[in-house]
C-alpha cells in the first residue's frame, strides 16, 4: 500500500471514532464537517500574499465575512487563486463541493487534496457514514498547526436551543453589512465555551500548546 492509503486508513479510523462518540450521545441528527488544510495553504502560496495579509484573509474566510473578504482580495484580483479563495466561505455542502473548487483552480496541490477527500469520503460512505458528512472548505482555523484533514462534529438543533436564550439583538456597527454587522446580544441562561476572549485568550492556541510535544 502507498503512503496515501496509510493516511486514509488512519484518518478513517479517527473519524469512525468521532462518529461513534457522537452516536453515544443518543442524538440521531449529528453531522461531521470535513475539510483539508492543504487547499487553503496551496491557494495562499499561489496568491503570494505577505504573512499579515494572509492571516487577515484566513480570518475573514473563517468568519464568513464575504464583503470584507472581497475587499481584502481586491489587490490580487488578477490571480486565479483569488477567485477560489473568495468562494471558500460558500464551499460547504455535499461531495459536489469538491467539484466546485476543482472548477475554480487547476492548482495541483489543491487537486491532490480534493482527490484525497474523495477517497476518504468514499471509504466513510462504504462504512455507512456518508449521510453524516458535510464538506466544509471554510475550515481554516490554526493553519500553522494543521497539515491534512480537519473536521468538527456537531449535533443539529443546538442552534435553535441557543437562540431561545437570546432576549434582544442590537446592531451597533456596520448596519449596511446585514448579517455580518456587529451586534450586541442580551442573553439569559446562555451556556457557552469562550474560545477567543476580549483580552487575547485563545482556546484553540492554548489547548494545542498544552498537549503539543516539543
Amino acid at each position: 500500500r502507498g503512503l496515501g492509503d496509510v493516511y486514509k486508513r488512519q484518518d478513517k479510523d479517527i473519524l469512525t471514532a468521532a462518529f461513534a462518540a457522537l452516536s453515544k450521545t443518543g442524538a440521531d441528527n449529528f453531522r461531521v464537517e470535513l475539510g483539508h488544510a492543504e487547499i487553503y495553504k496551496a491557494l495562499m502560496d499561489e496568491l503570494g500574499a505577505d504573512a499579515q495579509s494572509a492571516e487577515g484573509i484566513r480570518r475573514l474566510i473563517e468568519n464568513k465575512s464575504f464583503a470584507a473578504l472581497g475587499d481584502a482580495l481586491e489587490p490580487f484580483k488578477g490571480k486565479p487563486a483569488a477567485k477560489a479563495l473568495s468562494a471558500m466561505p460558500n464551499l460547504f455542502g455535499g461531495i459536489e463541493v469538491l467539484d466546485e473548487v476543482e472548477s475554480l483552480t487547476g492548482n495541483v496541490r489543491v487537486l491532490g487534496a480534493t482527490a484525497y477527500l474523495r477517497r476518504l469520503y468514499q471509504a466513510l460512505d462504504e462504512a455507512g457514514y456518508g449521510d453524516r458528512i458535510m464538506i466544509d472548505l471554510g475550515l481554516v482555523h490554526e493553519m500553522d498547526y494543521y497539515t491534512g484533514i480537519m473536521f468538527r462534529g456537531y449535533i443539529g438543533g443546538a442552534g435553535a436551543a441557543k437562540a431561545a436564550s437570546i432576549k434582544n439583538v442590537e446592531v451597533i456597527a456596520y448596519d449596511e453589512l446585514g448579517c455580518e454587522s456587529v451586534k450586541r446580544l442580551t442573553v439569559e441562561n446562555f451556556s457557552a465555551i469562550v474560545s477567543q476572549d476580549s483580552v487575547g485568550g485563545n482556546l484553540y492556541t492554548e489547548g494545542v500548546a498544552k498537549y503539543k510535544k516539543d
